[in-house]
């Protein structure tokens, strides 16, 4: 451990804008009160080669682990591996080096300096500005995307050509640029253009909170007094590592051979072939849920909203942006599509970090479980859209069958402005167009989402007409704050005592304290950040991809088939749904097994995701998620693997502790070097660990996304001493009613459901009557004021 410390002085006492947490900590210490010595996210007792007993104590996780400087042993090892041109320039007389972790200090950059950055970033900004604009010429689609997003990416853009010239004239390295630049205050510049960033402000200077309010802002902010950001939405995602780009700043990850990587779709081709292996016991419903809760608290989003077509030929009209997936052999699907030789694909939106340093990307939806997907908050004003301004209800429409649902999406403003893809409405008919969500055009993805939407729609109005009642004083604004507050106590109650064990299993729920107590309250710790992590964007929290299943069965009321369909064909096309078909659909996802998380896909989303008659295409679901963590710059899997159980990993023998070799095997035939699988792929190749449908890896990394989304939202449900907090007693009838067995039976015409939809029904897991669950008891929020005397 001697070398680990070592490295830690090097660092001194710099503040540091954290590149790989986008907020103030600092290095040589936790950044939040006590000092702790890196180990692994696990501790010794809770390594997955020794698996654990029954009774066994594995303690709780620490989340000042994350930021403890002993993870220098880590990252150095993929920053060390730089060709960049600022790692190379001393070498040719081209500059003073910076070769060595301390020689890059505050000093080393002058006014002098930023200003002739700021001129070099000047001139390229207008050259990306006008890059654009010559592209839009040709697709006047992009016109429509969030003219708002896009200013966001512009300053973004500015800094990182600032980075470029400085990393360029004063040679820094790829270690330095990533993990040092960050932490150095920039002189100030009268030439820097107000237009874009300051880059020396504080993020969060300019927004005020008030402690008292009891109900969450729309946009997440003010989540946490001191830094009103974190977990926002439009806010960066933060990392547990820093990133790893080729040239220390914004390109793609490579090889450590400095070459391209496998294309993505290879991978998918030769490693990820569709073969169903359902999950024991599992139900389909346990996909869906985990989709819907995924949209939540992620958004990462495409330039210009995926209006870009980056595989243009002649390559002279491609996009700056771009990130086309080539170079895979033909197959049979490709054949199908005309011989598609390229797969669309364009750069997520970089997130303006207001400081120097590598790229990061932008989560547009806020970052905590408050249902934004549903009430919207990450559409800038979206969520007045959705309200009827009514008794706190909001707007809905009827199917055809006269059933309640979402309100239909008709008015330009209620249009997605973030992604641009269309409705895909049946050709036959085409008045059967897709419904309004608070997730945009996402909460059409497929029938199983929209039904989850549909329920929770009918749940919040249930709330809202049941607070009315007692409380016939309210006002509209009063009963919608109330009844989202209890819907989104509903929701993550469900997360927190169905979700995250069926799938972390018991030990790791326990290991990152999720439970949900019997009785008292929990405690809110404000040094955690809830903001979403990078790698769980693109890969862990992604692993749900490997459980989607191709044939979904609409069942009717006696639980019987009434037909089926294929995914391929359902993409954005809400037939089903107006057709009066949603509860048919959730009968079958209960009912229906899972398909295992692992190394398969289903060709409907490695072939056929979104697909559109209009305009037929691969569209390559696995590959994307590869190439989305390449271009993020999210380091490769062993690295990941290293910071979850300690296992340092030298060759690829040593990855059979956690891969079966079989597997192993076929990772060689695609990638060349051990050091270049991509966490997607590793993850989803681990052994099952700790009782989980998840490996190591992929446990760890959900877990500690888990753990952060409960201990660092003010607003979690259990907290207590806390301006939102419930009563006792209300936080005793929401733990003592609310499930997702109840929250169906409530909002459906099901009569029976198991106690758990998540798993198969089974004599562990016995149906029961709908009739025999409670009620919350909303008595509880009986206000006694001068309409009611007590």
């Amino acid at each position: 451990m001697t070398s680990l410390f070592a490295t830690l002085a090097l660092f001194g006492t710099l503040t540091l804008v954290n590149s790989f947490s986008a907020h103030s900590s600092h290095l040589g210490s936790s950044g939040i009160g006590d000092n702790v010595a890196y180990t692994s996210a696990f501790p010794s007792k809770f390594e997955y080669h020794t698996p654990l007993t029954s009774g066994v104590s594995v303690g709780r996780y620490n989340a000042k682990r994350e930021y403890s400087p002993e993870l220098a042993r880590i990252y150095t090892r993929y920053l060390s591996n730089d060709m960049t041109v600022g790692a190379m320039c001393a070498k040719h007389g081209m500059g003073p080096p910076t070769e060595s972790h301390e020689s890059l200090n505050a000093g080393s950059i002058t006014e002098a300096d930023i200003n002739e950055a700021i001129g070099y970033a000047s001139q390229q900004i207008q050259l990306y500005e006008n890059a654009n604009q010559q592209y839009l010429a040709i697709d006047p689609r992009g016109l429509n995307f969030s003219a708002y997003i896009f200013g966001a990416l512009l300053q973004a853009r500015f800094n990182e050509f600032i980075t470029q010239y400085l990393t360029g004239k004063k040679c820094i390295n790829k270690y330095n640029t990533a993990a040092i630049l960050p932490t150095i205050r920039i002189p100030k510049s009268p030439n820097l253009n107000e237009e874009y960033c300051n880059i020396d402000k504080s993020e969060s200077s300019d927004i005020r909170c008030d402690p008292s309010y009891k109900y969450r802002l729309m946009n997440g902010r003010c989540n946490n007094l001191a830094f009103p950001n974190w977990g926002s939405s439009f806010h960066c995602h933060r990392r547990l590592l820093p990133p790893d780009y080729s040239d220390g700043i914004n390109q793609p990850r490579v090889s450590v051979q400095n070459q391209v990587l496998p294309s993505p779709r290879s991978i998918t081709q030769f490693l990820m072939p569709d073969i169903m292996v359902p999950d024991p016991n599992l139900s389909g419903m346990n996909m869906a849920w985990g989709q819907f809760m995924v949209h939540d608290a992620f958004r990462t989003i495409q330039n210009l909203g995926l209006a870009i077509n980056c595989c243009l030929i002649p390559n002279a009209t491609v996009h700056p942006e771009c990130a086309p997936i080539t170079n895979f052999r033909p197959d049979e699907a490709t054949t199908a599509f005309n011989n598609q030789q390229c797969l669309n694909t364009v750069r997520s939106i970089a997130c303006n970090t207001c400081s120097l340093g590598p790229r990061d990307q932008l989560n547009v939806a806020t970052q905590v479980l408050d249902l934004s997907n549903l009430y919207g908050g990450n559409l800038i004003d979206d969520s007045l859209t959705l309200r009827s301004f009514k008794f706190g209800m909001l707007r809905g429409s009827l199917d055809l069958m006269g059933n309640d649902t979402l309100p239909v999406r008709r008015l330009p403003k209620e249009q997605d402005t973030l992604d641009l893809t269309p409705c895909n409405e049946p050709l036959s008919n085409p008045q059967l167009t897709c419904y309004h969500t608070g997730d945009g055009i996402r909460g059409n993805q497929q029938p199983g989402i929209n039904a989850l939407h549909i329920v929770l729609r009918r749940r919040h109005n249930q709330h809202a007409k049941a607070l009315a009642i007692i409380n016939p004083h309210w006002d509209d604004e009063i009963l919608f704050q109330e009844a989202r507050r209890i819907l989104i106590a509903e929701t993550t109650k469900i997360h927190f005592s169905e979700y995250m064990p069926s799938i972390l299993g018991d030990k790791l729920t326990k290991y990152f304290d999720l439970n949900v107590k019997s009785d008292g309250y929990t405690k809110y710790d404000p040094t955690i950040d809830p903001s979403t992590i990078q790698a769980a964007a693109v890969a862990s929290l992604r692993m749900g991809h490997s459980q989607v299943f191709s044939v979904f069965n609409v069942l009717n009321s006696g639980r019987q088939p009434s037909y089926s369909f294929l995914l391929r064909n359902k993409f954005f096309e809400m037939s089903d749904i107006w057709a009066g078909n949603a509860h048919g659909v959730l009968r079958g996802l209960i009912t229906e097994p899972n398909n295992d998380p692992d190394q398969f896909v289903v060709t409907d989303v490695k072939d056929f995701l979104f697909f559109n008659p209009r305009n037929p295409q691969i569209v390559d679901l696995p590959a994307i998620n590869i190439n989305r963590g390449r271009e993020h710059g999210v380091p490769a899997y062993i690295y990941f693997l290293e910071y979850c159980t300690g296992a340092k990993i030298n060759s690829w023998h040593d990855l059979s502790r956690f891969i079966p070799m079989e597997r192993i095997k076929e990772l060689q035939t695609v990638y060349s070097d051990y050091r270049d699988v991509d966490l997607f792929v590793g993850g989803l190749s681990e052994t099952k660990a700790f009782g989980s449908i998840l490996g190591p890896t992929f446990g760890c990394l959900n877990g500690i996304q888990f753990h952060h989304w409960k201990f660092g939202d003010r607003f979690y449900f259990e907290h207590g001493g806390e301006a939102g907090s419930f009563t006792i007693e209300q936080l005793n009838s929401i733990r003592h009613t609310f499930s997702l067995a109840n929250l169906l039976c409530k909002t459906t015409d099901l009569e029976t459901v198991q106690l758990n939809p998540l798993f198969k029904a089974s004599d562990a897991n016995p149906q029961i009557f709908c009739s025999t669950l409670p009620e919350l008891n909303y008595d509880l929020w009986r206000e006694y004021g001068p309409y009611h005397k007590k």
